[in-house]
């Protein structure tokens, strides 16, 4: 894996202070080092900043693979509650969201619900504005056309069923779901693909991917980031990946100005279908496997 920059910060209950994460220290004049540091270390100098996000995935992810999704968008009311949610019959909230200051705010509530709820089998969602958008948690067609019903008092909605499930396709960008996050400011649920600013500023943000190929050719994996479904300038990384079972490292900083509501999205693709990024653990086995992190700091 190309270094965690030390901007960067993971929180996972289960590893404890001696658990050790690779990093990457700007020494300037373009000049990096690499270096191990607890997790202790990373905190420190994360919460010295007052706006921030960051997050990784452990698990691979074919190129080009997506996830079907659905929605309920709440339509109207000033009062009451959404009960429930099912898909294909099965529940996906842990209970009864009361109506919070607005819709808006409601559906985050709910989408936040969702993504910390383990129902079988599993889902997240995300919101933006009164829109909530749930993700099956595979790639591939088997979810689509699942029915969407919610189950409120008094707030209106209405849905859509699960479509758009896609296994692995070449050269399209599909985005990445991020399973762990901190955030300050920015708004994450747990295997969504999306961070939600809540601040107008100018961001710095590294993203990072570990390739492999599991057959022939020599295919090229492509990153990108975008901002409310448009490629930000600079994000782009590509690399040619020449060996089976070896893995690349795709790195990339950058820039971007973001405003309240903006919607970031880390995407990946390659040429070929048999091109996932992947955990690539330290030989030592002391540092902590990840396929893919992102980082995004407030500079002014």
């Amino acid at each position: 894996m190309a270094d965690i920059p030390l901007s960067g910060l993971t929180e996972l209950t289960s590893l404890s202070d001696t658990d050790l994460f690779a990093v990457s220290e700007d020494l300037g004049g373009g000049s990096y080092e690499s270096k191990y540091v607890t997790k202790s270390t990373l905190y420190a100098d994360i919460e010295s900043s007052n706006n921030y996000a960051f997050a990784y995935r452990t698990n691979s992810q074919e190129a080009g693979s997506v996830r079907s999704t659905g929605t309920v968008t709440l339509t109207g009311g000033a009062s009451g509650s959404v009960n429930g949610i099912t898909v294909n019959g099965v529940q996906i909230m842990s209970g009864s969201v009361a109506y919070t200051t607005s819709l808006s705010e409601t559906a985050q509530l709910v989408a936040a619900n969702i993504a910390a709820f383990n129902s079988t089998p599993n889902y997240s969602a995300s919101s933006n504005g009164a829109i909530i958008t749930i993700y099956a948690r595979t790639t591939g067609t088997g979810p689509n056309g699942f029915t969407v019903t919610p189950s409120t008092t008094t707030i209106t909605t209405s849905s859509s069923n699960m479509a758009g499930g896609t296994a692995a396709t070449t050269n399209t960008f599909s985005n990445v779901f991020f399973e762990v996050s901190t955030l300050n400011g920015w708004v994450h649920n747990p295997f969504t693909p999306v961070f939600k600013c809540n601040l107008e500023s100018l961001y710095s943000c590294t993203i990072e991917f570990n390739a492999e190929k599991s057959g022939g050719g020599s295919p090229q994996c492509s990153m990108v980031v975008t901002k409310n479904g448009t490629q930000i300038a600079g994000s782009h990384q590509g690399i040619d990946i020449t060996s089976n079972n070896t893995t690349f490292s795709l790195s990339r900083t950058f820039l971007f100005s973001a405003v309240a509501g903006d919607e970031i999205r880390a995407r990946f693709a390659a040429s070929t279908t048999n091109v996932s990024i992947v955990a690539a653990p330290d030989p030592t086995g002391t540092v902590t496997a990840v396929s893919a992190a992102i980082t995004i700091r407030r500079l002014t």
